[in-house]
C-alpha cells in the first residue's frame, strides 16, 4: 500500500532528517575515539534522543504507508482509528522526551568546556527546569484523558469528550515552554564567553559555535503555529491536515535538535583547516590568560577565606571538546 500524496511529503521528511541526525551522532561517537575525549554523558543522553528519532520515524513511515497519516479522519476504519490515535498518543510523550533529552545533552556538553563554578550552578539548575519539564509533560500527556485507553478508544464523533485537560492546551503549553529552554540552553555560555579576554570579533565567532542550534527556534516556533491553529478550528473536514502538519514539525524539530546538538562537537573534523587551527589555539590560549588575570584579582578574598570558583575551562578534562593535538609543523 502506497502513502498518499499528502503523506509522500511526511515519508521523505521522516526518512531524510533522521538518516542526517544518525550521521551526526555517529561522526561524533567517532571523534570522541579518536581523539580520546571519552563518552560520557552528553554523548549517551543524545544517543538515547537518536534512538528514540528512529523509534517516530519508522512509526511515521509506517503509518503513512497503512494510511493512517494523511487522511481525513472520517474515511478512517475503527481500527484504523484506534491505531491512528495510539500512534499520536505515544508520538506526543516520546517527542517531549527528545527534546528535554537534547537540552540535557546540550548542557552536559556545556559542562565539559566551562568548569567555572557560577557556570555550573547555573548548568545544574538549567538541567533541574529541563528535568522538571520531562516528568510534567511527560505526566500529563498520560493522564489527560479520563483512563488512559480513552484517549485512543473514544469514537471520532465523541473526541473531546474524553479529556480531563485537552491535549491542544498541553501541547501549546509544552511549546512555549519548549521554547523558552531552547532560548536558556542556548544562551547559558555567552555570559562566560563575553568575559573573555579577546576581541569582540572573536567573542561571536566562539559564540556562533555553541549558537549553531539556533534552528531549532524556528521549528519550535513553527510548531507553536501549528499548534495554535487547532485552536477553534471549525473546519472537522481540515483539522486532520493540521493535525498532521503539527506531527511533522514536531518530528523535524526531534530531528533538528538532536543533529544541531552534535554539531558543536565535530570541531576536529576541521583540524586540518589551519585557519581554524590558528584560531582555536588562540583561544585557549586567551583562555588561559583570563583564568590568570581572574585568579589574580581573586587572591585577596582567598586569603579572607573567601571561596573562589575553578576558572578552568576545560583544564580539568584533559579529553575536553577543545583539547586537541597541535598540526605537525
Amino acid at each position: 500500500m502506497q502513502p498518499t500524496q499528502y503523506a509522500t511529503g511526511s515519508v521523505v521528511a521522516n526518512l531524510i532528517l533522521p538518516l542526517l541526525a544518525v550521521a551526526g551522532v555517529v561522526v561524533r561517537f567517532v571523534v570522541r575515539s579518536r581523539y580520546r575525549q571519552g563518552i560520557k554523558g552528553d554523548d549517551w543522553t543524545i544517543l538515547a534522543a537518536l534512538i528514540l528519532c528512529v523509534g517516530i520515524a519508522s512509526s511515521s513511515i509506517w503509518a503513512a504507508y497503512n494510511h493512517l497519516h494523511g487522511v481525513p479522519w472520517d474515511t478512517l476504519t475503527p481500527d484504523k482509528w484506534i491505531s491512528s490515535r495510539k500512534l499520536q498518543f505515544s508520538d506526543i510523550l516520546v517527542c517531549h522526551l527528545i527534546y528535554g533529552l537534547t537540552k540535557i545533552s546540550i548542557v552536559l556538553f556545556y559542562k565539559r568546556v566551562f568548569t567555572l563554578g557560577r557556570f555550573r550552578i547555573a548548568a545544574n539548575a538549567t538541567l533541574a527546569l529541563i528535568i522538571v519539564f520531562i516528568i510534567l509533560s511527560f505526566f500529563m500527556v498520560l493522564f489527560c484523558a479520563r483512563g488512559v485507553s480513552t484517549f485512543w478508544t473514544t469514537p471520532p464523533m465523541l473526541d473531546g469528550t474524553q479529556y480531563v485537560i485537552l491535549p491542544a492546551d498541553l501541547i501549546t503549553a509544552f511549546a512555549i515552554v519548549d521554547l523558552l529552554l531552547d532560548i536558556l540552553v542556548l544562551s547559558l555560555p555567552l555570559p562566560s564567553i563575553w568575559r573573555l579576554q579577546m576581541s569582540r570579533s572573536k567573542r561571536f565567532a566562539v559564540a556562533g559555535v555553541f549558537l549553531l542550534g539556533a534552528f531549532c527556534l524556528v521549528c519550535s516556533c513553527v510548531r507553536l503555529y501549528y499548534v495554535r491553529a487547532l485552536f477553534g478550528f471549525t473546519a472537522k473536514s481540515k483539522l486532520w491536515k493540521v493535525s498532521d502538519e503539527n506531527d511533522l514539525w514536531a518530528h523535524i524539530e526531534a530531528y533538528a535538535s538532536t543533529l544541531t546538538a552534535c554539531l558543536p562537537t565535530l570541531r576536529p573534523l576541521l583540524v586540518g583547516s589551519n585557519g581554524f587551527n590558528s584560531f582555536f589555539s588562540s583561544f585557549r590560549s586567551l583562555l588561559t590568560r583570563s583564568e590568570a588575570t581572574t585568579k589574580e584579582g581573586s587572591q585577596e578574598s582567598l586569603g579572607k577565606g573567601g571561596n573562589i570558583p575553578s576558572t578552568d575551562i576545560g583544564t580539568n578534562d584533559k579529553t575536553g571538546w577543545h583539547e586537541l593535538p597541535e598540526p605537525a609543523r
